[in-house]
């Protein structure tokens, strides 16, 4: 058997309680579970699960629940992920509760045109260390060709050359995470930085050093550790773009209020004048009285129904 003990901070000012709902992978029963958990300390809360020797991985996420209902709950399905080892017999996740991250609309696809960087998740790596320790993060911010890594005061952590520091590797959407070797550190607290590796050169993260106190080492015990969301400064983007109502476009071809297949034509002529960005009123269905009142762009009734009246005929 294996023991799971997760950790988490979550301040709640009513009676509300936290559970975790988590999926065992590799057992028999695949089916989804809940747990609550029990506040030990103030605004600390904590509970612990025993998983077959069989069991591969556990995903899972908390959520805030107050009169039976479930009001609050982390960003994303399955935030968190555990795999297990035939090594490890005891996992002690100290998380995080996972929001989405503040700045998350700078990695999205609009700006990754720009030369922003998406991190889609490589799979997080089993983690064959007697005693280890993982670092998990959202970092955002990241140029194209930068790889985080974490550097710190232990040799383990490349004593602060980030050239021999371990590389963080994505497990999730813009989520980074690096599992390294605990077997020369006894105790105490260990002090490290992220910082951003590059063939131009090293950013590093601005403020203190990052710390954690570890505990005295058990055999076979493997330590998480979550933190909060990491952004980057990043140069600011500068865009030039027009923007319109869809029915001030005019072509010969067209009934003379603009249509959808105007939009080529003006997309063309951006490229022809060095633009980057066509914003555009809204075009969503409007139509409710059949008079007058219906031209009005914002009042749609629908988010996703575009207005007949732009049909490229």
């Amino acid at each position: 058997m294996k023991s799971i003990h997760l950790k988490l901070p979550y301040h709640i000012e009513d009676s509300g309680s936290i559970q975790v709902r988590y999926l065992i992978e590799g057992e028999d029963d695949n089916c989804e579970k809940i747990l609550p958990l029990r506040e030990v300390l103030y605004d600390e809360w904590s509970v612990s699960l025993e998983v077959g020797d069989r069991a591969d991985a556990v995903r899972y996420g908390y959520e805030y629940v107050r009169d039976g209902r479930v009001v609050r709950s982390e960003w994303g399905a399955t935030p968190h992920t555990l795999l297990f080892n035939s090594i490890n017999e005891r996992y002690i996740m100290f998380d995080r509760w996972i929001d989405s991250p503040a700045g998350y609309y700078s990695q999205t696809a609009l700006f990754n045109m720009f030369g922003k960087k998406i991190i889609e998740s490589d799979g997080a790596g089993i983690n064959w260390y007697n005693r280890s320790v993982t670092i998990t993060m959202y970092i955002l911010g990241l140029e194209s060709d930068e790889i985080p890594v974490l550097v710190g005061d232990a040799d383990v952590l490349g004593a602060w050359n980030p050239d021999n520091a371990p590389a963080m590797h994505p497990v999730g959407h813009n989520m980074w995470s690096v599992t390294f070797d605990a077997h020369g550190i006894v105790s105490g607290n260990i002090h490290f930085k992220v910082a951003l590796r590059a063939k131009k050169g090293v950013r590093w993260e601005e403020g203190e050093n990052r710390s954690i106190t570890l505990p005295d080492f058990e055999h076979a015990t493997a330590y998480g550790y979550t933190f909060d969301t990491l952004t980057f400064d990043s140069p600011n983007l500068r865009l030039a773009g027009t923007v319109i109502p869809l029915f001030s476009i005019r072509t010969e071809r067209s009934w003379g209020i603009g249509d959808f297949g105007d939009l080529k034509a003006m997309v063309d002529w951006l490229v022809r004048t060095g633009q980057n960005v066509l914003q555009l009123l809204p075009v969503n269905d409007t139509t409710v009285t059949g008079g007058e009142a219906d031209s009005y762009p914002y009042n749609c009734v629908s988010v996703f129904a575009l207005n007949p009246i732009y049909t490229d005929i």
